[in-house]
């Protein structure tokens, strides 16, 4: 098997993974009385202490050069909180108020806050592929809330404001943590990001105050959501978008929504009407034109 092809199956079994991921936690939610609290938390804490003694092994002297700059801890507490928090929480609050693959398309929607946001900063427009990649999304972002009824939406008031604010919190995951990760690994940096996103939610929210509903069932999703939808996807996207480029890598992921309508419809049976598929592709699509875009931009700065 070439390295081209292992990079393939690396990053799709990732974006598979991480699918599978939302609609376990959309199952815990409604059979088993797990909350978008409990799951967080205990995702972000595990996640994250599992990637910083990973680093701390392979190379203990980077953590000395964290902590000696204070710009530095601030901008990794601030990433942990409005970055990761922000993206995970309100992605799995979102699951709670509707289903798996309508908070993965809206979540989906977060680059494109990054490009407008990057566009009113530097006044600069965007370019035709990108504005014709936000149009396409916002399309398929009204297709999926409404039915394609603009009289009516398919979502809770509540479900439009946490997946608002996980496309935020994706945004800002991104943007944010740039500078460390100029300086840093990337899994020390994503590592201690997550222990402060998880240890903020803990202390605020205080989820195993009243108990925690366990059984084998809850013990073995809460595991895959750390280990397989995590930790594996996270070495594995990056394996793979070594072997196959990130801007490849970045468009094969974007398949994500799909796989996630897929397995809710086949295993949770979740409804969705045709014009709910529509919506999807439509973001999909958007996803991968944008990243087609800045590949066509990156080779232009390269020549």
């Amino acid at each position: 098997m070439t390295k081209e092809r292992q990079g393939f199956l690396l990053v799709l079994f990732s974006a598979l993974c991480w699918a599978v991921t939302g609609n376990i936690g959309s199952f815990l939610f409604r059979e088993k009385g797990i909350t978008p609290e409990q799951i967080t938390t205990v995702r972000l804490l595990c996640t994250g202490v599992a990637l910083t003694l990973f680093q701390f092994v392979r190379k203990r002297d980077t953590f000395g050069y964290l902590f000696r700059t204070s710009a530095d801890i601030i901008r990794t507490l601030l990433f942990g909180v409005v970055g990761v928090l922000f993206m995970q929480y309100f992605f799995y609050a979102t699951i709670e108020q509707s289903n798996a693959p309508t908070a993965t398309i809206i979540q989906y929607t977060g680059p494109f806050l990054v490009i407008l946001g990057l566009s009113i900063y530097h006044r600069v427009p965007p370019n035709k592929k990108t504005v014709a990649a936000m149009l396409m999304a916002m399309a398929g972002t009204f297709l999926l809330i409404t039915h394609g009824d603009p009289t009516s939406l398919a979502l809770s008031d509540r479900a439009l404001i946490t997946g608002a604010l996980s496309a935020i919190g994706y945004a800002l995951y991104n943007v944010i943590p740039v500078p460390l990760l100029l300086r840093y690994d990337t899994p020390l940096v994503a590592g201690l990001g997550m222990i402060a996103g998880g240890s903020v939610l803990l202390l605020i929210t205080r989820p195993f105050q009243n108990g925690m509903p366990m059984d084998g069932v809850i013990l073995l999703a809460l595991a895959f959501a750390v280990v397989m939808g995590t930790l594996f996807p996270f070495v594995a996207y990056l394996e793979g978008a070594k072997r196959i480029g990130p801007q490849n890598a970045s468009i094969l992921g974007s398949v994500e929504p799909l796989l996630s309508t897929a397995v809710a419809v086949l295993f949770l049976n979740q409804l969705f009407y045709p014009v709910d598929y529509a919506g999807v592709v439509l973001v999909v699509a958007a996803v991968i034109l944008l990243s087609l875009a800045d590949r066509k931009k990156e080779k232009t700065v390269r020549r």
